[in-house]
């Protein structure tokens, strides 16, 4: 379906009224079949050489936190946590993807602007384009609060059980805590994708790596020596990673806005 959308043969027509018209593939005549199984040549490894090692370990890093915490529910925690769990990750992973929005703005309205000569004019869009998009990630914040914040009420449509009500009504500070600060972590992590700051990026997320998957199954070997472990620990451990998270990216978005500014002065 794919190669005969984008790559199919013209093809001629003929509408009621006896005119002929063609359809073509979006990509006749641009790519064929043989491309998709072609080596990129030798210049376009070299552009994304760069990128290779920071780019995999951020999303091998995130994913292995990911992983871990489900390893921790599944093989810990009793099935009504389990069923819990379903439904908060449910209702996670809708609500995130709205913050991601800020990210994708910084990377956009940023990089433009850095790559200019070193200016005053520089200086002042830099720090004007990132307050305008944290002003806008502290109300996204709110608002994802806000849904957090009724996810009781919205728990009686997910579940008839009691007890996984109640389960998932105790993990809703939480929430709380990771979405009213959500759109400040995606504003701080664009504005560093912008900078192109992407061996910092590389080098926390494989620290991430390591680390938060080892916190997480402290709490497996703590649940196994007889010591209370529920799911609100779990997400306890993914509050604190956003909170270490979100101080580090905030830090160094400021430094690299001062070393901007300083190149500026120097230049002036």
């Amino acid at each position: 379906l794919f190669f005969r959308t984008f790559m199919g043969k013209s093809k001629r027509i003929s509408n009621r009224n006896g005119l002929k018209t063609s359809t073509n593939g979006l990509l006749t005549g641009r790519m064929s079949k043989r491309n998709f199984f072609k080596l990129p040549s030798k210049k376009t490894i070299e552009e994304f050489k760069p990128y290779v090692v920071p780019v995999t370990t951020t999303q091998i890093g995130r994913c292995s936190i990911y992983v871990a915490q489900g390893h921790v529910v599944s093989s810990t925690l009793n099935a009504c946590a389990m069923a819990a769990q379903q439904i908060i990750t449910s209702i996670f992973y809708a609500l995130i993807p709205i913050g991601d929005s800020c990210s994708l703005t910084a990377q956009s309205f940023l990089p433009p602007i850095v790559v200019q000569e070193p200016s005053e004019k520089r200086t002042n869009a830099v720090r004007k384009t990132m307050k305008n998009i944290f002003r806008v990630a502290s109300g996204m914040g709110l608002v994802l609060a806000m849904i957090a914040a009724s996810i009781p009420l919205a728990s009686v449509f997910l579940t008839t059980d009691p007890a996984v009500r109640a389960t998932v009504s105790s993990v809703v500070p939480i929430m709380i805590a990771l979405f009213s600060t959500h759109g400040i972590f995606c504003a701080a992590e664009g504005s560093l994708l912008g900078f192109k700051d992407l061996k910092f990026l590389g080098r926390i997320y494989g620290l991430f790596f390591a680390v938060i998957p080892f916190l997480m199954l402290q709490l497996k070997y703590a649940a196994r020596a007889g010591q209370s472990v529920t799911l609100r620990s779990v997400w306890g451990v993914f509050l604190g990673y956003q909170t270490f998270r979100i101080s580090a990216f905030l830090i160094r978005a400021y430094m690299l806005q001062r070393r901007h500014a300083k190149e500026a002065e120097i230049n002036a």
